[in-house]
């Protein structure tokens, strides 16, 4: 277990990749890792800036859906801002482990979990302490929704996550026969989902010049969410 990559950017302070090598306590370790660093890191950039502990708000999103739909390539999305994301996408392979974003904005400290969709039995040991739950669903995927749907539904139904907003992104809008935002939610039960927790539906798709239309609309439903 260790870190492989982490790097700043604007408004991206840092970006952590860990994957699982075995076990729950290799998860527990990586989590206790990150845990004591984002604080570590928080410290010296409140003290840096001369600010106060509590001016900024720390919220945990995570990021979760089968192989392939998209999570690590939404991420790409977020910490490079408007570069263009194609090739990132086609050169994305599933993620072995997690990944952590973290985006500081509008006062509010995002710290965006991604965590590898092999790694359904390890998903529970990420669930406390999150503020928004972003379920990524691959829309040209069609046959693979009913396995997504059982997967978002053990996932719902664990009592750390009553009540969390629940944000489904409907990925791949600019593939070949893939499903609309409409569909997706109609599928997905969205309203039904609605009754029991903040629910909403924001589709992404990557365009011919690298710019990944929706991406904008899907921070502001997290955004919003974060500050209700």
């Amino acid at each position: 277990m260790g870190l492989s990559s982490w790097f700043r950017d604007l408004g991206v302070p840092w970006k952590i990749s860990i994957g699982i090598l075995g076990g729950v306590a290799a998860v527990t370790s990586a989590y206790g890792l990150y845990t004591f660093y984002i604080h570590q890191e928080d410290r010296k950039q409140r003290s840096s800036n001369g600010e106060t502990a509590g001016e900024t708000s720390e919220k945990k999103v995570l990021v979760l859906g089968l192989e392939g739909a998209g999570k690590s390539t939404f991420l790409a999305a977020l910490a490079q801002h408007d570069s263009p994301i194609t090739s990132e996408r086609e050169g994305t392979k599933p993620t072995e482990g997690f990944h952590v974003v973290c985006v500081s904005t509008k006062g509010i400290s995002l710290n965006i979990w991604e965590i590898g969709g092999k790694f359904k039995s390890y998903w529970p040991n990420f669930f406390t302490d999150v503020s928004v739950l972003v379920y990524v669903i691959d829309s040209s995927a069609s046959e693979r929704f009913d396995e997504s749907k059982d997967a978002l539904s053990k996932v719902l139904s664990d009592e750390n996550l009553k009540g969390i907003p629940l944000v489904l992104l409907a990925t791949k809008q600019d593939a070949a026969g893939t499903k609309s935002s409409q569909d997706v939610a109609s599928f997905f039960g969205l309203e039904a989902l609605s009754s029991s927790r903040k629910t909403e539906i924001a589709a992404v798709e990557i365009l011919a010049t690298g710019e990944v239309r929706g991406l904008q609309d899907a921070k502001e439903l997290i955004l919003n969410f974060c500050t209700q």
